[in-house]
């Protein structure tokens, strides 16, 4: 990360495994950033390393031009239907952020938008145009989360995101408090990759940290690049006072650090951290060796299961955000209670409901939360390990 960033030659260890180091680039999303590195002969890595890097790079150009032409089409149903829109992450970053789109992989495209029947009038609009389904007798397919639906266009996956009130967790909270900024009518086809930058960074910040758990390189090096090619245009104020609005400065502490110590000396200090009881948890969580080894981030695949998936949720909340209670409890329910409301297609809040889920989650998914972060913490989840080789 740190040669491409600064475009400085360097050398890997001539003792090092090429057919591990490989799968543990690529598998950590910098498997383009390595063939960028190696087009640009800022190193020397055996032929079928070369072959593999400059193809991943390639690949992700390819990917790249399909999901924009894509979002051209998204854009140009969107303008007309006058229906503001934006895509986060992905292609966006690859194009705001990166700018040489070989270097960014992705494999779906997450379209946020400001209510469901947004979603339900691009649908109509898109039919016509590549358009499938994953379910033809429900065109939209919930996810796990209320406010997610998804479909295919020209065989590219775009989860769309919505809004609900109450927010679930910190990435609707900021699309519905910044909506207005955030989702705008694309004037031009390539308005929709263009999102704000400021919140694009407080977005990629919560996402990894809650979505994620630190788990990849990858996540570190979009915060760096992102603010690298935007900062003229980033309201850093904006950016910390949002974070602490969500209970997440410490989190974006952690993130900061990391980049300062591997990518770039002169990334910013994004807030300043609290040593609050979770500070050394979310250190673990950042360790080089401990995102090499997938051991806290691969849980999400591994644990499909709905009753555990809730919980892994759960304790993500409650350790990485700021030390506040009610913020915990308030995001975990709101987010049992918007996914009740979606198992049973209610579409306005239910008291009663929310006034039952507050002792539940006190009483009974705190503990369980604890015990399920304890055996995954437990436990390496990707066999390999860096200690081994």
């Amino acid at each position: 990360m740190h040669g491409w960033y600064h475009e400085e030659q360097f050398c890997f260890s001539g003792s090092c495994n090429w057919k591990v180091l490989w799968e543990y680039i690529d598998r950590n999303g910098l498997g383009g950033v390595l063939g960028s590195v190696v087009i640009d002969e800022l190193c020397e890595v055996p032929e079928d390393i070369v072959q593999l890097s400059t193809h991943r790079y390639f690949s992700n150009q390819m990917h790249f031009e399909q999901a924009l032409n894509c979002c051209r089409e998204l854009a140009q149903a969107a303008s007309k239907l006058k229906i503001p829109v934006r895509v986060l992450k992905g292609p966006a970053l690859a194009l705001q952020g990166y700018v040489d789109t070989g270097t960014r992989s992705f494999s779906d495209i997450d379209v946020f938008v400001d209510s469901a029947e947004s979603v339900q009038r691009l649908r109509v609009a898109l039919a016509g145009s590549g358009y499938s389904s994953p379910d033809s007798q429900n065109i939209i397919e919930k996810l796990g989360e209320s406010e997610t639906a998804k479909f295919f266009l020209n065989n590219w996956e775009l989860e769309f995101r919505y809004p609900l009130e109450p927010p679930g967790e910190p990435m609707f909270e900021i699309l519905s408090h910044h909506s207005s900024v955030l989702l705008r009518v694309p004037q031009e086809s390539d308005d929709v990759l263009r999102p704000d930058p400021s919140l694009h960074l407080v977005f990629l910040i919560q996402h990894m940290a809650v979505h994620h758990l630190f788990s990849r390189f990858f996540w570190f090096l979009d915060l760096a690049v992102l603010i690298r090619n935007c900062r003229e245009q980033i309201d850093f104020i904006l950016v910390e006072e949002e974070l602490k609005r969500l209970g997440l400065i410490n989190v974006a502490a952690v993130a900061a650090d990391f980049c300062r110590k591997y990518i770039d000396p002169d990334f910013p200090r994004l807030g300043h951290s609290v040593l609050a009881w979770n500070n050394r948890i979310m250190v673990c969580f950042a360790d080089p060796v401990n995102i090499a080894r997938g051991r806290f981030g691969i849980y999400h695949k591994k644990y499909s299961h709905k009753f555990l998936g809730y919980l892994v949720g759960v304790v993500s909340f409650y350790l990485i955000a700021d030390p506040d209670k009610k913020r915990f409890f308030g995001f975990a329910t709101n987010w049992t209670l918007n996914r009740f409301r979606n198992s049973f297609g209610f579409d306005k809040p239910i008291v009663w409901v929310d006034f039952l889920l507050k002792p539940v989650i006190a009483l009974l998914l705190v503990p369980l939360a604890w015990g399920t972060a304890l055996c995954l913490t437990k436990k390496d989840h990707e066999k390999m390990s860096l200690s081994s080789e």
